[in-house]
């Protein structure tokens, strides 16, 4: 069994879950039964379906320039870029990608995995 936490159930702000949530979910479960994740956004990334013509924009972790990669022309095990600005190699980790359904780039938080991935390394 899925269990879909809509907007409503979640905080915005802090994306914690919300106290009466087990008075939510039981309300809509008694008025829908269990329904399905079926047709719904991933939880992870926010799409459907695999999205085409992605593309992510990171800051350097050397020199903070921009850095730009494909989705499509993008390896699942990660890439080094060279840094068009200080011309440092630049990793780009596998982690980059939807935990939960690994068909795009996650929703959030590239910026923070990239950073983390160049720091182990020096």
């Amino acid at each position: 069994m899925t269990l879909v936490f809509e907007p409503n159930m979640v905080c915005s702000d802090c994306l914690r879950l919300l106290p009466d949530l087990n008075e939510r979910l039981r309300e809509r479960f008694g008025v829908h039964g269990p329904g399905s994740a079926e047709g719904l956004p991933c939880i992870g990334c926010g799409f459907n379906e695999q999205t085409p013509d992605m593309a992510q924009v990171v800051d350097c972790p050397h020199c903070a320039e921009e850095l730009a990669f494909a989705q499509d022309d993008f390896p699942r095990q990660g890439v080094f870029l060279s840094c068009p600005g200080c011309g440092r190699s630049v990793r780009i980790p596998p982690t980059v990608w939807c935990p939960d359904c690994g068909l795009n780039f996650r929703g959030q938080g590239i910026d923070d995995l990239v950073r983390e991935a160049n720091a182990r390394g020096r």
